[in-house]
C-alpha cells in the first residue's frame, strides 16, 4: 500500500513538474488544477505558474488561477503561462491578452480566455499581463 501511494505521488508530481525553462506538463484527464482539483479535461483553458521556490502549480481555468493568486505570498513574484485558446500552445505571461467570452464554455465558468498578443492586441489589452 505505501508503494503504491509512493508510486502515486511521483507520477503526479512528474505531471505537474515544471520544464525547464518553460511551462509545466500537462496529462489531460490526469494533471489537476491547483486550485478546485478538477482534472485538467481541455488545455485550451489551463494556465500555471511557477512560484519563487520553482514550484509549478497548473489550473485547468485562468478564473481558478486568479482565485489562487489571492492566497499566493508571494504573486508579484510568479511566472506565468496560459494556453492560446486559438492555437492552443503555451505562451508566456508577457505574451498574453485576455477576454472574457461567453463563446467558450470554460471548465469552472469563468469565461476568461487568453490569446497570444499582437500589434493589434497590444494597444487594446495594454497592462493585462497577467
Amino acid at each position: 500500500m505505501t508503494r503504491r501511494l509512493f508510486l502515486l505521488a511521483a507520477v503526479l508530481a512528474a505531471g505537474c513538474s515544471a520544464k525547464a525553462g518553460g511551462p509545466p506538463a500537462i496529462q489531460v484527464d490526469r494533471t489537476a488544477c491547483a486550485h478546485c482539483t478538477m482534472l485538467v479535461s481541455d488545455e485550451r483553458f489551463a494556465a500555471a505558474y511557477e512560484t519563487p521556490s520553482g514550484e509549478a502549480r497548473v489550473f485547468d481555468d485562468i478564473g481558478c488561477m486568479r482565485e489562487a493568486l489571492k492566497s499566493e505570498a508571494s504573486a508579484a513574484s510568479v511566472r506565468f503561462w496560459y494556453h492560446d485558446v486559438a492555437t492552443g500552445e503555451w505562451i508566456r505571461g508577457e505574451e498574453a491578452a485576455f477576454d472574457t467570452s461567453t463563446r467558450f464554455k470554460t471548465p469552472m465558468g469563468s469565461g476568461i480566455v487568453a490569446y497570444r498578443k499582437t500589434d493589434s492586441t497590444r494597444s487594446a489589452h495594454s497592462g493585462q499581463g497577467e
